[in-house]
């Protein structure tokens, strides 16, 4: 994620008067699985990327040596401070910066993780190098993200409806080019989980914007994109009308690898 463009949006979006906190990233199906997958032992020290307000590294600190969590902006890693001293956490390590230029040492990790936050990454393919390059020899790669089908019309109007609602996505990329971003890091991919929904309950539209403190403008132009999709795309969403509210899911994948 570019840096300034980060702090620019996140900062704004942070402010009092916006609910920033989502109930789906502090649980999940995705949170779940990567502790899984990780398997973290007592001795290993695990990185979580981008890891926004780090819950997946908060989780996974009571279970190693050391947790180290990363993210661009202020706002993150300040609340990643006060998460970690509220759960009275004192194996959390925190560092300011972006996931194309780590401040690591080669094969530093015995497990790197990163939840729903490649989708923001400038460049993935360099990411995804770097990921190889601070995992250690046989060490394991879990990354979990929001995905599209390989399907053109359905790709563009997914990733133009996150842009909407988050202008500082990039691409939400499809299972295919996730299987070439991890062979041409270098790791071998050992197990894939497709149409990964995170709760069974899905995304509120209102809530989903609200929380990256969308205008009346930007809340209107994604209901319109919504309403007015092809069947094929509000089948791909899973788009629901419930109670006057509309739901959808923008469905994941894990993908756990190996270096």
């Amino acid at each position: 994620m570019h840096k300034d463009r980060a702090h620019r949006h996140y900062g704004r979006v942070h402010q009092p008067s916006y609910p920033s906190i989502n109930p789906r990233q502090v649980s999940g199906k995705t949170l779940t699985r990567i502790v899984e997958l990780a398997e973290p032992k007592k001795t290993d020290v695990v990185l979580d990327l981008a890891s926004g307000p780090s819950y997946l590294a908060v989780t996974l600190a009571p279970l190693v040596t050391q947790a180290v969590s990363t993210d661009v902006t202020s706002f993150s890693i300040d609340e990643t401070w006060r998460l970690g001293r509220e759960k009275g956490i004192a194996n959390l390590h925190v560092f300011g910066c972006e996931s194309e230029t780590l401040p690591f040492r080669d094969g530093t990790f015995p497990v790197v993780c990163s939840r729903i936050a490649a989708h923001h990454f400038s460049d993935v393919r360099k990411s995804m190098h770097e990921i190889a390059r601070v995992t250690n020899k046989g060490g394991r790669v879990i990354i979990a993200d929001t995905v599209v089908p390989v399907d053109d019309e359905i790709d563009r109007f997914i990733n133009h409806l996150d842009h909407v609602h988050d202008p500082t996505h990039v691409r939400n990329y499809t299972v295919r080019e996730w299987r070439v971003l991890f062979a041409d890091a270098g790791l071998k991919l050992k197990h894939v989980e497709e149409d990964v929904c995170e709760d069974d309950r899905g995304e509120c539209l209102r809530e989903w914007l609200g929380r990256t403190g969308a205008s009346a403008q930007t809340i209107r132009q994604a209901t319109g994109l919504l309403v007015a999709a092809k069947a094929k795309i509000k089948d791909a969403l899973m788009m629901r009308a419930e109670r006057g509210e509309i739901y959808f899911q923008i469905r994941r994948v894990i993908l756990a690898g190996e270096k």
